[in-house]
């Protein structure tokens, strides 16, 4: 255990009231339920591209990411480089747009209008679980990690951090998670930059990586993509066809956390901008976790536990007050996670699930809608809590599993989003029939899988897999299931706007006019 002195306590306390002050400060921008989910669509660019990135770039990708970058090398890399960057400029130019003009709080709320209510709710349902599973076991992982620092019971951390993010999630909404993201920003490219910094003049800069990796015979460390039958977790096949595609796109058109982050921009132009921003942003996140996992190999090339790797570095490299600050990075990028997560499980609970059930009464009054929304934020709370109290005093090997197959999920949603888009032949009854058999399949194909791809972890090829499956199955379907009307699908399908016989009356008279003044 590091022993933290009296300036590391000051400087993490100072980051935890900041971190609680603007969260309550944001309380007075509340009034009605969009405000609270969506910070009343009010978000500029810079804070939509931030809050992006440090949900994104969460506490345990760095530790896991140090960990596979001193076991595989810069292949690590592609988690970003190939698996976000590329699909953000996408999101931002053929999906974002779209979805931001819909006006939707979330991604069931889009397909249940697109498509029908049973969508929504398996949507939603599915959301929830994996949101849920998510924010358990990143409170629990959490509370392992920082047993290193603080020596606490992880009981007691996990219902400290969990009453924390709760109460300023529950007072500020979306507009604290937003806020408060960008102050963490600011702290994690402080105290991790710093840290990055120290890690690479301890270890001699870029010759001294280049002489540790040769020396031990491990030149492959600077490739960035490894072969397909390669016996780590990142063959080309699943970086390209899995992470480049399917992956990736998920993330950033299909995932209601990320997602969720974007509709609440101000304008159109902010959401796409902000989402440009953020994957120019995404370029340097790498450099943070490639660079301590391949300066290990130059400092104990025998670490047999890898995933303490940022551990054991800041032992070494940092000194008092130093630490605190790197503490407080960590945290910030726990955080920025968490409330995140919190926010959008409450907004699919609240929006997709609570008040179509209570429709009529809701929409009666706002203060109503606004109390469903923390009474769901709250829900939340108590129930991943006590979920992470559970895991951490049982064997866990069947929870990882579970939350594996959760994610898989994300492949069948994202294909009915570009259906849902661009094909406006895609029927409610085919995408109920493309959504189940594609989670079905998903969880058949996981334990095949496990036998028949080559790598150590084939999810990235999986995920191909079901996506395409669902997008066959649901495509099919659509063609001998009778077409949805017109009406239904103005604004909702790239196109149809412009079909609407209204906007082709407008453009109409406009012309008559242009005409008469000529």
């Amino acid at each position: 255990m590091i022993e933290l002195q009296v300036i590391d306590y000051s400087i993490l306390g100072f980051y935890l009231v900041l971190i609680l002050t603007l969260g309550i400060f944001c309380q007075r921008a509340i009034k009605t339920r969009k405000d609270f989910f969506l910070a009343g669509r009010t978000l500029p660019f810079w804070v939509v591209g931030v809050t992006l990135v440090v949900t994104d770039f969460q506490l345990f990708d760095y530790i896991a990411g140090a960990g596979g970058s001193f076991k595989y090398g810069i292949a690590q890399a592609n988690y970003d480089w190939m698996g976000a960057v590329p699909a953000m400029l996408i999101a931002a130019v053929f999906f974002i747009p779209h979805l931001y003009r819909s006006e939707v709080s979330s991604i069931p709320e889009y397909l249940g209008r697109r498509f029908n209510g049973l969508t929504q709710l398996i949507t939603a349902l599915m959301w929830i679980l994996f949101l849920i599973v998510n924010l358990a076991s990143i409170l629990w992982m959490s509370s392992t990690f920082f047993q290193k620092f603080f020596g606490w019971d992880a009981v007691y951390f996990i219902c400290l951090l969990g009453g924390f993010i709760g109460l300023y999630s529950l007072i500020g909404g979306a507009f604290a998670v937003s806020y408060t993201d960008v102050m963490q920003f600011l702290v994690v490219l402080l105290g991790i930059g710093m840290f990055t910094i120290a890690v690479y003049f301890e270890v001699g800069g870029y010759h001294g990586l280049i002489e540790a990796t040769e020396k031990h015979n491990l030149s492959e460390h600077f490739s960035l993509l490894l072969p397909h039958d390669t016996a780590s977790p990142y063959p080309w096949s699943g970086i390209v066809l899995g992470l480049g595609t399917v992956l990736s796109l998920s993330i950033f058109v299909s995932h209601q956390v990320t997602v969720q982050r974007v509709l609440g921009a101000q304008s159109e132009w902010d959401a796409k901008a902000g989402m440009v921003f953020a994957g120019f942003l995404k370029l340097l996140i790498p450099l943070f976790i490639v660079l301590p996992g391949i300066a290990m190999i130059a400092i104990d090339p025998e670490l047999k536990e890898p995933q303490n790797i940022i551990f054991h570095l800041m032992d070494r490299v940092l000194p008092s007050g130093a630490i605190g600050l790197m503490l407080a990075a960590l945290l910030a990028l726990l955080m920025s996670s968490l409330d995140a997560f919190l926010n959008s499980c409450a907004t699919v609970l609240t929006n997709d699930v609570l008040l179509v059930a209570f429709k009529r009464k809701a929409e009666e009054s706002p203060k109503k809608e606004l109390l469903i929304a923390r009474g769901s934020t709250l829900f939340i709370i108590l129930i991943t809590t006590g979920l992470a109290l559970i895991i951490s005093g049982v064997e866990s090997g069947a929870f990882w599993v579970l939350r594996d197959l959760f994610s898989y999920f994300q492949g069948p949603v994202l294909a009915l989003i570009i259906l849902g888009i661009y094909w406006r032949k895609a029927t409610g009854i085919a995408s109920v029939i493309g959504l189940v058999s594609g989670i079905l399949f998903t969880y058949l194909l996981y334990d095949v899988a496990q036998e028949v791809l080559p790598s150590e972890n084939p999810f990235l090829l999986l995920s191909v897999f079901s996506f395409l499956f669902t997008l066959l199955i649901t495509a099919f379907f659509s063609l001998v299931t009778p077409r949805e009307p017109p009406e239904k699908l103005a604004g909702l399908v790239w196109g149809e706007s412009v079909r609407d016989p209204r906007v082709q009356a407008a453009l109409k008279a406009k012309l008559s006019v242009e005409e008469e003044n000529l």
